[in-house]
């Protein structure tokens, strides 16, 4: 203010041409200051409007990433890690024999833990022995009164027989004697309708016809009791037969008296002692698994998650380390309901939070601690990678074509695939020697038996191992074929010799299996080499029958690698040997109850054929086979090959050679089955240990 005053003072006087220079100096100096200031405040507002627009861009930013983050948080939910825990009870009372663990120790998998006793048991046990005792008793009595009958009857009418050869012999001397006499007087004279003659010959005839019907009823009732005795069908055989399988059944149950581990563990409660009494379905002990073996998470009720039982997820701990553990799972179940979260899993005790019940199966010996809190992806996480690289190979998405096959008959021939596994079996895919498989009409799925190990495998119709059972009580070699009938899956051994010319217990084995809810339990096995060579010594074989298997048997080429159950018969497949015409060998074995319960059962060649290459110049063996309708099909390998080499046949009425469908040039086809609702035939081939084992789907017609 001072400076214009001063500006203004100075305008309004008369000044010297110095001062008027003076003057306007001083006014530019003020002008440049002024415009100093006033670009000084406008440069200033520009930068706050810039800052103003990068401020607003960054806001934008962080809701994009934020919304992100929150859609992306459907894919994961949290849980809680859990290790299997079994408690050991019975649904009747029982006494406790003895107890070998105490709380908190460990035990392994087939450890010996419990044993009791049932007194019913016994009882019952001892009941149905003294009724087949006495069922039997009965039984020969009535087979040795029958046997006297016919004795008694055979001497009555021997007896009635040589009476009347006296009175004929009588009669012709009579006759003799007439005609004797009549030649010495041959002028008397006798009436021709009442002469002796006449009476003695209608006497003779009578007495002829009275001995044939004699010798005809007597017959007739002896070939009656003769039937009777010789019948198999009595009914005291089938009582005796019900109650040899009540018999067995109770067997079962006292076995199943003394319990073994399931699995690796450790021992929680115990609860009575040697000695005591417990009440049926009271809890005797509890075993918990020694590692994690699910996680039960939970999907908030307010998020939409694309999960399915069976679908693969990945678990990764929240534990606060540098490396993260990731390990791979797949949903066991979810529920159907809402629940309320575990305390540990809300965000604040305060509030609460619900959501549906999700359980996901581990792998085993995972690295993840017992009730750790963990997350659950769908997604897998990159880091998985750099964890487990070997489980990324086993994705179904990428299981390619191997080869395909051309059919025979022209038609669309068959792609060869790789088996593979998921993430719990990955590691050990390639180690499976796939040797045998069937179709489950009850659960719509595939079992495959590997010839390396005892498992169980659930096979996918994408040739997906999703799962291995291991049964408990099934110890087995050389599994070399399956099949279901009903509620019950068999197992057979090939009664093969190993390479050092021994047969082990464990080759020789027909195993049973009974269904439990979607799996199997271990019911009864059979020694089926010993009951062949028992066969060899059995009269009711025909010459054919018992040439056959005695030369399997005593030369120790037996090699067995199909079978089939049907309505309680046992088909058995030979790979070796062949018979005498250089064919492939199907044999009969009637009343498979009677085998597994060791009674005398009978045996025939049922069917005997060639499995050829298409055009006669080589022969291959059985290596599976399947009924379905009145056809059967095989496959067949060739074991004389330098390269592994087999086929499809199939088999239809009595023809002597199988017509070949399908050739597999460098595959070795061990097992085949036919799900019945697509029709579809689905053929595994056996690796040999190299890059594991294949399969392919044909469409049967």
């Amino acid at each position: 203010m001072n400076s214009h005053k001063r500006i203004d003072f100075l305008a309004g006087q008369h000044r010297s041409p110095g001062e008027v220079r003076e003057s306007a100096g001083i006014e530019r100096s003020c002008i440049e200051s002024v415009n100093e200031k006033v670009n000084r405040r406008f440069s200033g507002s520009s930068r706050k409007h810039h800052l103003l627009i990068y401020f607003w861009l960054l806001a934008v930013v962080a809701l994009v990433v934020i919304a992100s983050r929150y859609h992306a948080s459907s894919r994961q939910f949290f849980g809680i890690a859990g290790s299997t825990e079994k408690t050991i009870s019975f649904q009747y009372p029982v006494e406790i024999v003895n107890i070998s663990v105490a709380e908190g120790s460990k035990v392994e998998r087939g450890e010996f833990m419990l044993e009791v006793k049932r007194f019913d048991l016994a009882a019952s046990l001892s009941i149905v022995e003294d009724e087949i005792t006495e069922i039997m008793a009965r039984k020969n009595e009535l087979i040795a009164s029958t046997a006297a009958e016919i004795r008694r009857l055979e001497a009555d009418k021997l007896a009635a027989q040589s009476e009347l050869d006296v009175q004929l012999a009588k009669v012709e001397t009579q006759l003799a004697l007439n005609a004797h006499w009549k030649s010495d007087k041959p002028n008397l004279q006798t009436t021709e309708q009442l002469s002796p003659e006449n009476l003695l010959a209608i006497k003779h005839r009578g007495l002829q016809q009275q001995k044939i019907h004699s010798a005809t009823s007597f017959q007739a009732t002896i070939d009656n009791l003769r039937q009777q005795l010789n019948s198999s069908e009595r009914p005291a055989d089938a009582k005796i037969e019900v109650l040899k399988k009540r018999k067995q059944e109770l067997k079962r149950q006292a076995a199943s008296l003394k319990v073994e581990s399931d699995f690796s563990g450790s021992v929680g409660s115990v609860m009575f002692t040697a000695g005591e009494q417990v009440p049926k379905f009271s809890p005797i002990l509890t075993l918990q698994g020694g590692s994690t073996s699910f996680v039960k998470a939970y999907i908030h009720e307010a998020v939409l998650n694309e999960v399915r039982v069976g679908q693969k997820v990945w678990i990764e701990s929240l534990s606060p380390e540098i490396k993260k553990v990731v390990i791979p799972g797949r949903v066991e179940s979810l529920g159907n309901r809402i629940v309320e979260y575990p305390e540990r899993l809300k965000r604040s005790p305060l509030v609460s939070a619900w959501g549906r019940e999700v359980m996901i199966e581990l792998e085993e010996n995972n690295e993840l601690l017992l009730s750790e809190k963990v997350s659950v992806l769908l997604d897998q996480p990159e880091s998985w990678i750099d964890v487990l690289p070997g489980l990324l190979r086993s994705k179904v998405l990428n299981n390619p074509i191997i080869e395909s096959v051309q059919a025979r008959n022209g038609s669309d021939g068959v792609r060869i695939h790789k088996i593979i596994a998921t993430g719990l079996q990955a590691a050990a895919a390639d180690s499976i020697e796939a040797s045998g498989v069937v179709w489950d009409p009850v659960t719509n799925v595939y079992w495959m038996i590997s010839d390396e190990d005892s498992y169980l495998y659930q096979l996918n119709a994408q040739g997906e191992i999703v799962q291995r059972l291991e049964i408990n009580g099934l110890r087995i070699d050389d599994a070399e074929s399956i099949s279901i009938d009903g509620d019950c899956l068999y197992i057979s051994a090939s009664l093969s010799f190993n390479k050092a010319g021994v047969l082990k217990n464990r080759r020789r084995k027909l195993v049973r299996l009974q269904r439990e809810k979607k799996g199997w339990v271990y019911q009864q096995e059979v020694d089926l080499y010993k009951a062949l060579q028992t066969l060899t010594h059995s009269d009711s074989l025909d010459a054919r029958t018992k040439s056959f298997i005695t030369m399997a048997t005593q030369e120790a080429s037996i090699d067995i690698e199909a079978h089939q159950v049907r309505d309680n018969v046992l088909y058995l497949g030979f790979k070796s040997p062949l018979n005498s015409g250089s064919e492939s060998v199907i044999l009969r074995i009637d009343d498979l109850a009677s085998l597994f319960s060791g009674l005398p059962v009978r045996a025939e060649i049922w069917r005997s054929f060639q499995l050829d290459d298409g055009d006669g110049s080589n022969t291959m063996t059985i290596s599976d086979m399947i009924f379905f309708g009145d056809k059967i099909y095989l496959t067949g390998v060739d074991t004389y090959a330098t390269n592994s080499s087999s086929g499809l046949w199939e088999l239809s009425g009595d023809r002597q050679r199988a017509a070949l469908m399908l050739s597999f040039p460098g595959y070795k086809a061990e097992g085949i089955a036919i799900n019945r609702q697509t029709r579809e035939a689905k053929i595994v081939f056996d690796g040999g240990g190299k890059g594991g084992s294949h399969f392919a789907q044909a469409s049967i017609h």
